[in-house]
């Protein structure tokens, strides 16, 4: 039950992985890649694939289905681990996350907040990427590309100088569009706020491009109930989601001074 998850995964936020353990999930990739994966995934479109120097990176990823993680796995060519909150999985997606590598966080506890990224840190440290969707939980906003993301991603890339290289996917039907960035590196004086507002006015872009490139869709060809039942259809996706926490999660953008 989710108490029992919970405490098991609370036991395992407190370690990090040996040299051994990191080379053998490096290793365990394409097996994974190719057991797991062998579901019916949509069609991937990449607009571009830059050829970026090879090192660790932080992979800011915006968040809106089930499918964001096997599409990752799919089009990054490196191994990384997955820094996600936790949550009721089934038994498949659990035996997934525990064989690649997997840091767990409680999003609404700061002192677990505060413990698994450090251990995140630590795997940087060590040479590893990670991949991270800083809106905290999947986009439930009918009109923003984006939800206001989580600055934790900033914080880590400066103390650890590894960039950040931010990836937009994009769903129509049964194809994933993929706009990938350019690396993000951070100056010591920039503030956390300003520096999630870079990250997340170049997610934004990256998505604009894509709808860009897809063309203007007739509004007539829209159900006017499309964003309900989307939404709907994205719920029916974790069957063991808890809404209101996931709801929870999100980041609330303070208002501007009027003044």
């Amino acid at each position: 039950d989710r108490q029992t998850d919970r405490q098991t995964d609370r036991q395992t936020d407190r370690q990090t992985d040996s040299g051994r353990k990191i080379d053998f999930r490096r290793k365990l990739r394409p097996l994974l890649q190719n057991i797991v994966f062998k579901q019916e995934l949509p069609e991937i479109f990449e607009l571009n694939k830059p050829q970026i120097p090879c090192r660790n990176y932080i992979y800011v990823i915006n968040h809106s289905c089930k499918y964001d993680v096997p599409i990752s796995e799919m089009i990054i060519p490196q191994h990384f681990y997955y820094f996600t909150g936790k949550q009721r999985l089934g038994i498949v997606d659990r035996l997934f996350f525990f064989l690649n590598g997997v840091i767990y966080v409680d999003r609404m506890d700061r002192s677990e907040r505060k413990i698994a990224k450090e251990n995140v840190e630590k795997m940087l440290k060590k040479g590893n990427s990670l991949w991270i969707c800083p809106e905290g939980t999947w986009n439930y906003l009918p009109s923003a590309p984006v939800m206001p993301l989580w600055w934790g991603c900033v914080e880590i890339s400066k103390d650890c100088n590894v960039p950040i290289l931010p990836i937009a996917l994009d769903y129509e039907e049964d194809r994933c569009f993929v706009k990938w960035g350019k690396p993000m590196t951070f100056d010591s004086e920039i503030t956390k706020a300003d520096g999630i507002q870079q990250v997340e006015d170049q997610l934004s872009t990256l998505l604009w491009d894509i709808w860009e490139y897809k063309g203007i869709y007739p509004r007539k060809d829209y159900d006017r109930a499309w964003w309900a039942l989307e939404f709907n259809r994205r719920v029916k996706e974790y069957p063991k989601l808890d809404l209101i926490y996931e709801l929870g999660c999100a980041r609330k953008r303070k208002p501007q001074n009027s003044n």
